[in-house]
């Protein structure tokens, strides 16, 4: 009985996190129901959250390859990061896995439904994927286009 407990209450402890309550701090992976959006999130506290989502096929069209990231970086052309502040932000170049970095425990946010944390909000619909800050900024991105806003 201890056991089944347990569960329920780490379960409902990581739904609340990813899909409703704010988190303090933390991270995770959700991914959209074609299995080629993935993102990631992060939370520092109370004033510090960012999310960063990526399409495993890149974005269409392409993101140039600019920046002076990337003379250092691999061109990766297919992720777009917000924080919980200001504008969203194209990446074109990284160095590491970013929102494709544990595709296997990422949590499916299916269509209809709002992943939120500290302000921080995407919304998955059969068009695409929506991220928004509490400024009104984000982006949008899908298997055929992207957006920022």
């Amino acid at each position: 009985m201890r056991s089944l407990a347990l569960v329920i209450l780490v379960f409902a402890a990581f739904a609340s996190v990813a899909f409703g309550a704010p988190a303090k701090s933390g991270f995770g992976f959700f991914k959209t129901p074609s299995g080629k959006i993935f993102c990631q999130w992060v939370a520092g506290g109370s004033t510090s959250a960012s999310v960063e989502c990526g399409v495993t096929t890149g974005l269409e069209p392409p993101l140039p390859k600019i920046g002076e990231a990337c003379k250092h970086l691999d061109y990766v052309g297919n992720r777009i990061a917000l924080a919980l502040y200001g504008h969203s932000q194209p990446i074109p170049c990284a160095g590491d896995a970013g929102p494709f970095g544990d595709p296997a425990h990422a949590v499916l946010l299916r269509y209809g439904k709002t992943w939120n944390t500290l302000g921080l909000r995407c919304s998955e619909k059969t068009s695409g994927l929506t991220c928004k800050n509490p400024s009104g900024h984000g982006f949008f991105m899908s298997l055929r286009s992207w957006r920022t806003f």
